[in-house]
């Protein structure tokens, strides 16, 4: 009996450790979505890593932050974080993430949307 409530514990614990935790902060003048319906599909967010920035004009959408660790205490793997950073940035209506910053147990990153001509350019950020 003792032996099943171990297996039960440790399987319920592993289970855990695929669960994902987020904390997102909004820029302080947010820029609004460019369409209606913002969500998009988390597959088709580019991740800009280093210093790389996109070539096409954008605009930012905001600031994101996710754990390292779930909410047990157990280190996620580098791609259950990377696809949390696109379904988050997807879920903003974002085209691609950029600065991604490692802060330890965090990785911070701006999510950003590609302008389309009709957008005013005024408050752009250009690679």
């Amino acid at each position: 009996m003792k032996l099943i409530n171990l297996i039960f514990c440790i399987s319920f614990a592993l289970a855990l450790s695929g669960c994902v935790t987020t904390q997102s902060h909004k820029t302080a003048t947010p820029t609004p979505p460019p369409q209606k319906n913002a969500s998009k599909n988390p597959i088709s967010v580019t991740i800009y890593t280093g210093k790389q920035k996109p070539d096409k004009p954008y605009v930012i959408l905001g600031h994101e932050t996710v754990s390292k660790y779930n909410l047990v205490g157990i280190k996620r793997q580098e791609a259950n974080l990377k696809d949390s950073i696109r379904h988050l940035a997807a879920k903003q209506g974002g085209d691609a993430v950029i600065d991604i910053a490692n802060h330890g147990d965090s990785i911070s990153y701006t999510v950003i949307s590609y302008k389309n001509s009709s957008v005013d350019t005024t408050s752009t950020d250009k690679a």
